[in-house]
């Protein structure tokens, strides 16, 4: 149940968290004036699959003027041109190699929207390059890769906003300041949790002809060399690509419960995984959505349960093998199993769930006077807008925006130590400072990966 709190400190609460988000004060002319023509950035959108594609709508006109998109896939480029067009009258460049929109001196932010594992090459070289970078999240294909990109954006002074924005949702703002300033006493124990789905066992991939319009080996980029087949287009699921719903959807979460422990410095001791593959990451096609469950230990004896909300398997033979991984976590950390997940917080004095969905708890109080529309989709495109206003402001003020590299990265660390826990099938140690593991060769070679010629990230 939702608890009731009034009065006018708490009312002055919910107006300074608002303001501070950026969408009470909008302008009553709507979105499309949130940024005047004059603040407006030139821009280029690079990866046009569905959320690239939103990307370079949602930025014209309100906060940007995008003036070239690219692809390796030019399949996609003739739907978002046209519709660039039509909203602005202009017509917009289009490329399959992005490096020729980095030489462009008319360009000043990169909108980079690639598979996860082109995130950190495209965005180092943009910021190498001048350009202040907009990036989808997960921000890194690898820990070491994360190592590099922290140093580059610092080295370069570049702005660099990572895309998970339940940062601009006011919730999750509430949510977190909260829970820092002792509403539910001391923090002790965090439920992390992602969204389920249906299980399957792993397809082989059938090789088929290269599409004339894709450039297969770009696509690839630092991956191995692989025959094409349409089903990695689905990146996600693929371990050379992605970290599945781990790395997907932990990168939100996880991000959340870090930011409510403190932020940057926060990190792991340990990690404690088990799935329904212990090979996921190495089966050829990996589905993203299998069952998972991890235990990691913080400092201060904080534990954080990370897991998937709970999903009834297809196949039937998979009912004992899910119904154990989902077992593992305490039944009061499953309690709240909406499809979009979210994150639980239990402390000394209370607790506060938190999520796109739901915002409930002891600490949470009256959320009611919070200004969000009441539609779904409406709301949820509000947090999206008052993110990248909030990266627009950040370009033009040169002052650090709300998911800095550095921040998110950290964030990112304990999904990529579930996935190396589940590959190797055993409680592995960490060493925050470091950021690596502890006296464990093994472990520490997955930090890295080999990646191809010419596409290496280099530091």
């Amino acid at each position: 149940m939702m608890l009731r709190s009034s009065g006018p400190a708490r009312r002055e609460f919910l107006k300074t968290a608002a303001g501070a988000a950026g969408l009470a004060a909008l302008p009553a002319g709507g979105w499309a004036q949130a940024v005047r023509a004059a603040d407006r950035p030139t821009a280029a959108v690079i990866g046009l699959g569905g959320r690239g594609s939103g990307l370079a709508e949602w930025q014209t006109p309100p906060f940007a003027d995008v003036v070239a998109i690219c692809d390796v896939d030019l399949r996609k480029t003739g739907k978002v041109a046209q519709t660039l067009a039509q909203k602005t009258g202009r017509k917009v460049d289009v490329e399959q190699d992005y490096r020729r929109l980095l030489d462009r001196k008319d360009i000043q932010v990169i909108v980079n929207a690639t598979c996860d594992h082109w995130h950190t090459k495209i965005t180092a070289d943009a910021c190498r390059a001048g350009k202040d970078v907009y990036c989808e999240k997960p921000v890194t294909l690898t820990i070491d890769e994360g190592k590099v990109l922290r140093k580059i954006v610092a080295e370069t002074g570049r702005i660099v906003q990572v895309g998970t924005q339940q940062r601009s949702g006011l919730q999750f703002q509430i949510a977190c300041d909260l829970i820092r300033h002792g509403r539910i006493g001391k923090l002790k124990q965090i439920a992390v949790i992602v969204p389920g789905g249906g299980f399957q066992q792993s397809r082989p991939c059938v090789a088929e002809p290269v599409p004339s319009e894709l450039n297969w080996d770009m696509w690839l980029g630092q991956a191995p060399a692989r025959p094409y087949c349409r089903s990695r287009l689905t990146f996600r699921s693929w371990s050379d690509y992605g970290g599945g719903v781990v790395t997907d959807w932990g990168a939100h979460y996880m991000d959340i419960a870090h930011w409510a422990m403190g932020g940057e410095e926060v990190g792991p001791l340990s990690v404690d995984a088990q799935g329904y593959n212990a090979d996921i990451g190495k089966s050829d096609y990996p589905d993203q959505f299998r069952p998972f469950s991890a235990r990691l230990e913080y400092p201060d004896g904080i534990e954080v349960w990370f897991l998937n909300a709970y999903a009834e398997p297809k196949d039937e033979a998979l009912k004992p093998v899910v119904e154990r991984i989902y077992g593992k976590p305490p039944e009061h950390l499953r309690k709240y199993q909406v499809p979009d997940g979210g994150v639980l917080f239990n402390g000394s004095q209370g607790q506060i769930f938190v999520g796109r969905q739901l915002t409930t708890g002891e600490g949470i109080g009256e959320l009611e006077n919070i200004p969000l529309a009441d539609i779904e989709n409406v709301r949820w495109r509000a947090c999206l807008y008052a993110h990248m206003r909030n990266f627009v402001d950040s370009v033009r003020t040169r002052q650090q925006p709300l998911c800095r590299v550095s921040e998110s990265f950290r964030a990112l660390i304990p999904c990529h130590i579930t996935n190396i826990a589940l590959r190797l099938g055993r409680k592995l140690t960490w060493d925050p400072k470091r950021e690596e593991f502890v006296d464990d060769k093994e472990a520490n070679a997955q930090l890295r990966r080999v990646q191809r010629e010419p596409y290496q990230v280099k530091a």
